[in-house]
């Protein structure tokens, strides 16, 4: 009993975050990430690569690199106050219907793929919430759908499909940012997903959402 309550001691202590972290991809693939601390109340960046989210056929095991990442930091004590993961950010559809989703939600959806999905865990309330009112500030025009999931997604495995999933299971608040992927683009992981497809004017919006939401945040 001893040894579970010092667990949950040192679990509780760790995930009082207290700093930001960013990655910021390109459509499909980690580029670079931006972690943000708050020492003396400013926040120093620190850019960090993160590689193989998929590695090896034929049965590719997933996000080496941001487990590795998260745990690292958990291990070493290092607390984040948010996780923002950019996940398939390019694509946009205004075709009725072109929108599908994993599972009902109890938010209204539109069933036209133009909006943002901000997908977060329950402990990723107050970053969302600066993220969706810094963009309604600074970016009107970006359509941003918002919900939380329970459990850490345990429940709507859809909604575990990228970098955040591991920061989540190690207690940190995230959320991941996407165009919903393959709910949405034809292209997914095709030859077909060219650099023509992709709408820039959206990925602008998302970007300084984004931008303003860590300055204010």
């Amino acid at each position: 009993y001893v040894l579970v309550f010092f667990s949950i001691f040192l679990y509780v202590m760790i995930v009082n975050t207290i700093d930001i972290f960013l990655e910021q991809t390109t459509d499909h693939r980690p580029i670079f990430d931006i972690a943000f601390a708050e020492p003396a109340g400013h926040h120093p960046a620190q850019m960090v690569v993160i590689l193989n989210e998929r590695h090896g056929p034929p049965r590719p095991a997933c996000r080496h690199g941001s487990r590795h990442f998260a745990r690292r930091a958990l291990f070493r004590w290092e607390r984040y106050a948010g996780v923002f993961i950019l996940e398939s950010l390019g694509y946009t559809d205004d075709a009725p219907g072109s929108q599908r989703l994993p599972v009902r939600l109890p938010v209204p959806i539109p069933d036209a793929g133009t909006f943002l999905a901000v997908v977060g865990n329950r402990r990723a309330k107050k970053i969302i919430r600066t993220f969706e009112a810094a963009a309604k500030a600074h970016e009107p025009g970006l359509e941003v759908v918002a919900h939380r999931f329970p459990c850490n997604g345990l429940l709507v495995p859809a909604t575990r499909m990228s970098d955040h999933a591991p920061f989540w299971d190690c207690g940190y608040p995230a959320v991941m940012l996407t165009d919903t992927a393959f709910l949405r683009n034809p292209n997914y992981h095709r030859e077909t997903d060219l650099p023509e497809t992709l709408d820039y004017g959206f990925l602008t919006r998302v970007t300084r959402a984004l931008v303003a939401a860590l300055a204010e945040g």
